[in-house]
């Protein structure tokens, strides 16, 4: 279970897990995914679940992205359009700070993988596959 507590608002990111230095956030079913990729990391992220993607709270969000570097979005959507361009844009309007790296669909005809776990291994949203761009995160920073 990745929700604990009672969800109050969906338009209110909720804080998974503190970390620093990069935060992970994710929008929808993909969440499964991106709690296995957390097992066994030796640096682990702030990790953040975006129940809707509009309207968002970003006041909420940019306070609790004090120690945050990189923002790693992961989205069982095309990166275009959703969670990812939701936040590139905040970050362009806003003048921040962050870093952006964006996981999810390319922009392409997706019927040819036939399974939910074709699609996430295709597109490097797999557990194996975002512990990777974590660590890898970590790494280059």
């Amino acid at each position: 279970m990745i929700h604990k507590n009672e969800i109050k608002s969906i338009t209110k990111p909720i804080i998974i897990r503190e970390g620093d230095g990069i935060a992970v956030l994710f929008h929808g079913s993909i969440g499964d995914e991106v709690m296995k990729a957390l097992e066994n990391l030796e640096k682990f992220p702030m990790v953040i679940s975006i129940p809707m993607i509009q309207p968002l709270d970003f006041d909420f969000l940019l306070e609790k992205l004090k120690n945050i570097h990189t923002l790693l979005t992961v989205e069982e959507h095309f990166v275009e359009g959703g969670l990812g361009t939701v936040m590139s844009e905040w970050i362009i309007r806003e003048k921040l700070h962050f870093r952006l790296q964006k996981l999810g669909l390319k922009n392409e005809f997706i019927h040819l993988v036939r399974d939910c776990k074709g699609i996430r291994q295709h597109y490097g949203i797999s557990s194996d596959k975002i512990k990777e761009t974590i660590q890898e995160t970590f790494r280059n920073r």
